[in-house]
């Protein structure tokens, strides 16, 4: 479902905000291709009734079923969607899910916390209900007619909603609530508010030891803001997630992402005549005989400027005028790895092989030991992606026998004799944190000499998070030039930039097809 939802959101946003000139107008056919792409793709969890399910032979799920409806009703007007996909998912929520006081149940909860965000915490009852109401809320006007129960429905949850709003305490539930009332008019704005933190980098809703929980939280408030026309403090909110936002655009797990761009986009949307830009910055920089200027107006607001500067440069900004802009500074630099234990959250991951005779030129036993390290959640769907090292081949049987959890054991024989032996990998992730991934490369040493001697295995730990790569270079390698974000604006660089970046979100989005 994420392959859907972040090309749908970004394309939410820019499409709101009109920015797709800053990315190129031609990636946006790109980026409906993937939507629709993803739709079809997510298509086959959906089951006869309507709900969908992680497997589409176990139970459905009532927040997956609220997601969906969700993500469909708002890419309704972006590709073809059928009606009757994203109501009949409204009316089994109806039908099934919501109990005799309003609030909605659920009995087969997505673990991933990655996927579902906060709801599963503090007030969980409240969070589901709000959750599932919105999605009925945003997708209200498409099934309206079709599921005659709806209004009905969605009032009674918000009556539910309003009773437990004041015992709540998690300010993820306070917020996602405030938005679900706000929509059907009934905001409380001071129990709201009173579960805010304001701070000189902006006004938040902040939940404890949960960064991304904050993001969500804080992105409903907006949203709960912007529909009660207070957009002083919304913007106030809005002003704190722009400064969570990383270099790279990036707010971490999918529900943070989703909800902070429709947030920042439904506020941007709301209140761009309503600002006063006037704001005229200027960037000195030490050696230059000339500054550069920024002229920031109401009307191209919403663009970024950069410059880049030497590491051994002094440099000055300064600004003047009506308005408010953010000022982020990014160091690259060179520096020696430091060998240290896995930043991985997740997994611990224990590789090891031992030779053995089996009538190959050479046989192992593989042996790989790993284990769950967080104890908040369970491992929903564990990847254990095995690479195996050129002329190598699995015993299968040994495969057909696996039966420990924690475990895996079989035998691998080479078959063929290979001049320059490359590593092989052996990563292990969950399927909804692909970020958070643990990984050995295993060589053989080649260098063995022609006596008795075993041959020695060895194995080169490097421990990747957060997709760090190791090239690895042989005849078929070749580089190739990657331009940057400036140069693709000329015309000698722009197909290049723009076809290694297809490739780079092709790669990051579906992975490597071979």
């Amino acid at each position: 479902m994420y392959r859907m939802t972040l090309p749908l959101i970004a394309t939410h946003y820019l499409d709101s905000t009109n920015q797709w000139d800053t990315v190129g107008m031609e990636r946006r056919n790109d980026a409906i291709n993937h939507i629709s792409t993803g739709y079809q793709g997510q298509l086959k969890y959906r089951k006869t009734d309507g709900s969908y399910a992680i497997y589409i032979e176990t139970a459905s799920s009532t927040w997956l079923t609220a997601y969906v409806a969700k993500v469909f009703a708002m890419a309704n007007n972006l590709v073809s969607i059928e009606e009757n996909v994203i109501c009949s998912a409204l009316k089994w929520l109806v039908l099934h899910k919501q109990l005799p006081d309003g609030s909605f149940k659920e009995d087969s909860a997505v673990i991933s916390r990655g996927m579902v965000g906060g709801v599963q915490g503090n007030d969980a009852d409240a969070s589901l209900t709000a959750f599932v109401v919105i999605a009925m809320q945003e997708a209200s006007k498409i099934c309206a007619e079709s599921v005659g129960s709806l209004p009905e429905s969605i009032r009674k949850a918000v009556v539910f909603l309003e009773g437990r709003f004041p015992q709540l305490t998690n300010p993820y539930a306070v917020a996602m609530t405030s938005y679900a009332m706000a929509n059907a008019n009934k905001l409380n704005k001071g129990i709201l508010m009173r579960h805010s933190t304001q701070k000189e980098a902006g006004r938040s809703w902040t939940v404890p030891g949960q960064h991304h929980h904050s993001l969500e939280a804080t992105a409903y408030a907006v949203l709960a803001l912007v529909k009660d026309k207070d957009f002083d403090k919304a913007g106030e909110a809005v002003h704190w997630l722009n400064r969570q936002q990383t270099h790279y655009g990036a707010y971490g797990t999918t529900q943070a992402t989703i909800m902070v761009f429709q947030a920042v986009a439904e506020y941007r949307t709301q209140v761009k005549d309503r600002q006063n830009f006037n704001l005229d910055v200027e960037l000195s920089v030490a050696g230059r005989s000339t500054p550069v200027k920024w002229a920031i107006r109401r009307e191209n607001a919403h663009l970024t400027r950069s410059d880049r500067v030497n590491i051994n440069q002094d440099f000055n900004v300064t600004a003047k005028g009506t308005g408010k802009a953010i000022l982020s500074v990014l160091t690259l630099y060179y520096a020696r790895p430091v060998e240290k234990k896995s930043d991985c959250t997740f997994f611990d991951l224990t590789v090891k092989m031992e030779k053995d005779n089996e009538g190959a030129i050479a046989s192992y036993n593989f042996t790989m030991d790993f284990f769950y390290k967080d104890d908040k959640t369970d491992a929903t769907m564990t990847i254990l992606d095995i690479g195996l090292p050129t002329g190598f081949e699995v015993e299968e049987s040994d495969l057909k026998e696996v039966l420990e959890t924690e475990r895996i054991v079989f035998r691998m024989h080479q078959m063929h004799n290979v001049g320059q032996l490359q590593p092989a990998a052996v990563t292990i992730y969950e399927y909804y944190s692909p970020g958070e991934l643990f990984n050995d490369l295993c060589t053989i040493n080649t260098a063995v000499a022609a006596t008795a001697k075993p041959v020695i295995m060895s194995v080169l730990t490097s421990l990747f998070c957060c997709f760090s790569l190791q090239y690895i270079f042989g005849e078929h390698t070749w580089i190739e030039y990657w331009p940057t974000r400036a140069e693709s604006q000329t015309p000698e660089h722009r197909e290049r930039y723009i076809g290694i970046t297809d490739l780079q979100n092709s790669l990051s989005n579906y992975g490597c097809a071979t």
